[in-house]
């Protein structure tokens, strides 16, 4: 998440000179959410990397790379709380949405690999491995 200048902190404020919609209070600006982990990105991430690497152009050796080094770090972050999409501002949970998605996240890779490099190699055995949250 960044700024519309680039900056990657977005820190919040309360604007309590404003009431907000039907007096929805309180009213902030910024996003506070640049500070949580929320691992479910990588899902919906690595989905949309397989339609596009399915039906608009194959994804290229380098970027697989990057994307074997991500699948590494989803194998070993999925089993710790995080925010998820609910975006809790007090606590990190286990979230059966952040489980599922880096299920999802796995699965894709196995198959961008499959698609594009014949094999993930001894990697997809851990990514398979990591299938089994």
């Amino acid at each position: 998440m960044f700024s519309i200048h680039g900056a990657p902190e977005l820190p919040e404020q309360e604007l309590k000179h404003w009431e907000g919609y039907k007096k929805s209070g309180p009213v902030r600006i910024g996003n506070a959410a640049y500070k949580q982990f929320q691992s479910d990105v990588y899902g919906e991430v690595l989905d949309s990397l397989y339609l596009y690497n399915k039906y608009v152009l194959p994804i290229g050796y380098d970027f697989w790379t990057r994307i074997r080094h991500r699948l590494d770090w989803v194998c070993e972050k999925w089993k710790e709380p995080d925010e998820g999409i609910w975006e809790m501002r007090n606590r990190a949970e286990h979230f059966v949405y952040s489980k599922l998605m880096n299920w999802v996240a796995l699965d894709r890779g196995v198959a961008i690999g499959g698609q594009a490099f014949a094999s993930g190699g001894s990697r997809e055995v851990d990514w398979r491995a990591g299938q089994n949250l």
